[in-house]
């Protein structure tokens, strides 16, 4: 029978070097559900700003196992198939995590986050805890028998099964996997230099910038296709701008001081290519000359 394991991680920051220090899930198993949660020691220092959020210190730590000594990581690694799935919120964080332990995923993954952010874009924000009230998942909380404390691996996978629940009223299992491959589409970039302004604002205004990222500049498929889909969705006609200077913000078409344009073409690196392209046409159309080209 397919298992399915709601699974979170507590680690001691998220830098390179930074480990698990409890792994906790709750597996279900046809009608039945189990409770895995086990604190571990992570062989590194604890960072004081993950401790303030998880609330595990040294202490706590010191004496337990190592992650893949621990009863919730040997029974997850014995039941690591393709039948069975895993279930996480930002499930590429604690797959991350579980893999500088050696745990290879075989499973299938539902990242609960992702879903949201297909199934519900109205969302204000899509952390589990205001995910929680928002939802009103808080008034099932009772059935466990527990109190749930927020921020530990124990609490959040009991939130997360809530989640779970709420999210199969609206798509099947195979949906969700479906969902959790698929990419979210950007309307403004999330981060970087042009964080919150429109990616078709930025197409035009710093081509070169968006092509810099289409190179695999970063770890983010979400931002890469959406960058893809306005480029197709623009279908070429993109106006290539100045980013610096003392034309900055405008195209090659609106400026008619020729001499900067062939000074930019053959001086300035921080143009983009499709810029270089319409200064050459526009200086070809307008003078005639070819001596650059």
């Amino acid at each position: 029978m397919q298992k399915i394991f709601l699974l979170d991680t507590e680690t001691t920051g998220v830098e390179a070097s930074d480990k698990i220090c409890q792994l906790s899930y709750v597996l279900l198993d046809g009608n039945e559900y189990t409770i895995y949660d086990d604190l571990c020691n992570p062989q590194v220092a604890l960072n004081f700003s993950a401790m303030c959020v998880n609330h595990i210190t040294p202490e706590m730590v010191q004496d337990k196992p190592i992650l893949t000594q621990t009863n919730a990581f040997t029974t997850l690694q014995q039941h690591n198939i393709q039948a069975n799935i895993v279930v996480a919120h930002n499930a590429k964080f604690d797959l991350q995590m579980l893999a500088k332990d050696g745990f290879a995923c075989q499973m299938q993954i539902i990242d609960t986050l992702r879903c949201m952010k297909h199934l519900f874009k109205s969302s204000d924000s899509y952390s589990l805890q205001y995910l929680r009230y928002w939802l009103g998942l808080y008034k099932a909380e009772a059935s466990f028998g527990e109190e749930i404390v927020a921020h530990s691996a124990r609490g959040d996978v009991l939130i997360l099964k809530l989640l779970f629940d709420f999210l199969l009223k609206s798509a099947s299992i195979t949906e969700l996997i479906r969902l959790t491959q698929t990419p979210i589409f950007y309307e403004k970039f999330p981060f970087g230099k042009y964080k919150g302004q429109m990616i078709v604002d930025i197409l035009s205004s710093d081509f070169g910038y968006c092509s810099y990222l289409l190179q695999g500049k970063i770890d983010d498929k979400d931002l890469i296709a959406s960058v893809e889909y306005y480029i197709k969705d623009l279908g070429g006609n993109i106006t290539h701008r100045f980013t610096v200077g003392k034309y900055k913000g405008k195209s090659a078409s609106e400026i008619e001081d020729l001499g900067y344009l062939k000074w930019a073409y053959e001086n300035m690196t921080t143009i983009s290519s499709g810029l270089k392209e319409d200064i050459a046409e526009k200086i070809k159309n307008t003078t005639s000359a070819n001596s650059l080209f």
